[in-house]
């Protein structure tokens, strides 16, 4: 009843009295760890996933993946983001609705130079919005770089590639990534962690303490926290 409608507004009498939260975002991180030798399946398998985590409704979700932190010094850490980048290319760019995307897509180009930004080259998806299309963009980044990709939740189709160095030791990676993901980068909503199994079994202590300190409300082992969210009791 629209009369009815217009009366509850000027009297401030709510139908729903339900209180409502929110949370306010994360710069997602997707933890890698090293020291440890992938198949060629199980590579193709979890960049596959991470790029679906990223793309997932042009990144505009709250637990997209947004910053990915690997070893430079793990020998399978090229071979992980050239799969992602063809997984990538392959994957049509939507129409990127949301309100100020293009405007925060273009702050994180200015936050860096570019040759640290990776335009992805893929196909447009048909749209009947007049919005852009943005493209898939990696932002390669290290302890030298501006931290503005750890700092701000770029709700559009960007993703931080940080590169530290770590020895290709899984217990000095786990260390530092858990540091790094507690200290630098913005939010605890979720992440996830990408640990082989040998890595889980060796490292047992280590991969265990750096669960139970990641300050984060959900953590994925080897899949995206999307998924934990959506088991309900």
């Amino acid at each position: 009843d629209p009369n009815q409608q217009e009366a509850n507004k000027l009297s401030h009498t709510p139908i729903l009295k339900k209180p409502m939260t929110s949370e306010l975002g994360c710069v997602t991180p997707w933890l890698i760890c090293s020291g440890a030798r992938w198949s060629e399946k199980e590579l193709w398998h979890h960049a596959g996933q991470l790029a679906i985590a990223f793309t997932h409704n042009d990144s505009f979700n709250c637990l997209a993946a947004k910053v990915v932190v690997i070893d430079q010094d793990w020998p399978q850490a090229d071979d992980f983001i050239n799969k992602l980048r063809t997984i990538l290319q392959q994957i049509e760019r939507p129409a990127s609705y949301y309100p100020g995307a293009q405007s925060r897509y273009d702050d994180f180009l200015r936050a860096y130079p570019t040759d640290s930004v990776e335009i992805i080259q893929s196909t447009e998806t048909p749209k009947s919005i007049d919005v852009p299309s943005l493209p898939w963009t990696l932002i390669h980044i290290d302890s030298t770089s501006s931290n503005y990709a750890l700092q701000n939740e770029a709700f559009a189709p960007v993703l931080a590639i940080y590169r530290l160095h770590a020895d290709n030791d899984p217990e000095q990676y786990l260390q530092q990534a858990t540091r790094l993901a507690n200290t630098h980068i913005w939010g605890s909503l979720s992440c996830t962690v990408l640990a082989h199994p040998t890595i889980r079994k060796n490292n047992s202590q280590a991969f265990d303490q750096c669960i139970h300190q990641l300050r984060y409300g959900t953590i994925g082992v080897n899949l995206w926290t999307a998924q934990c969210y959506a088991i309900t009791r």
